[in-house]
């Protein structure tokens, strides 16, 4: 299915060897691409990088994977230098953790790339981003704010106590029902919600991704 986006803006910056921490999830899987691969540390074309393993899961984040490059990080769907990209992203700003949400890329047989700052995103609460074409109003627990296209939002969770939820998008001026009901997060959880059209429709879909709290960073390594 392809997904309709409008991804938020951001600046960026380059600086080789860097040490990047990512997380990763996919709103579906493309052509049999659930793990992808990126070169850290050394010389990629002269073949002394390390090979990480990206595992892409539909519900839930990856827990976080040590990266050491450049912020341009290319996936492929092989560990060999040789390979194609079958995805990339630039990363904004200067952080140092991100979230990698993959979307299915409408224009090729890989993935286009959502980054989420980790520090926008404390556990315990939620973090909303609109990548439809209209305005999502959302209202947590008396929490209401609108989401234009390509923006993004936090709320705060309630430690594991249930707050009633309404969402409703904008579309042609006309509100139309997305969610009436209510979630749940505890303090060492975080959840992403996605918000996306699709092509040839008007119809705003969302996608949930819920993370636990990390005891340490996985180096993800694949086999030699």
């Amino acid at each position: 299915m392809a997904l309709q986006l409008l991804l938020p803006a951001g600046l960026s910056a380059q600086e080789a060897g860097q040490k990047i921490h990512i997380a990763a999830c996919a709103t579906e899987i493309v052509a049999e691409l659930q793990t992808l691969h990126l070169a850290s540390g050394g010389n990629k074309a002269a073949k002394a990088a390390t090979w990480l393993d990206i595992p892409l899961n539909v519900f839930t984040l990856s827990q976080p994977i040590e990266y050491e490059g450049p912020r341009t990080l290319n996936f492929l769907a092989t560990a060999t230098a040789e390979a194609k990209p079958v995805a990339s992203i630039e990363l904004p700003g200067d952080a140092r953790s991100y979230l990698l949400v993959f979307v299915p890329n409408e224009e090729s047989s890989g993935y286009r790339v959502l980054p989420i700052v980790d520090a926008d995103f404390p556990y315990g609460s939620y973090f909303l981003v609109n990548c439809s074409l209209f305005p999502v109003a959302v209202n947590i627990a008396n929490q209401k704010k609108v989401l234009p296209p390509g923006g993004k939002a936090n709320f705060a969770g309630a430690n594991g106590q249930p707050q009633d939820v309404r969402i409703q998008a904008s579309i042609h001026e006309q509100a139309r029902l997305l969610r009436s009901t209510s979630w749940q997060l505890a303090a060492n959880q975080r959840e992403v919600v996605l918000f996306y059209g699709q092509p040839g429709s008007d119809l705003v879909r969302c996608k949930h991704f819920i993370a636990m709290r990390a005891t340490e960073v996985s180096p993800h390594k694949s086999s030699p």
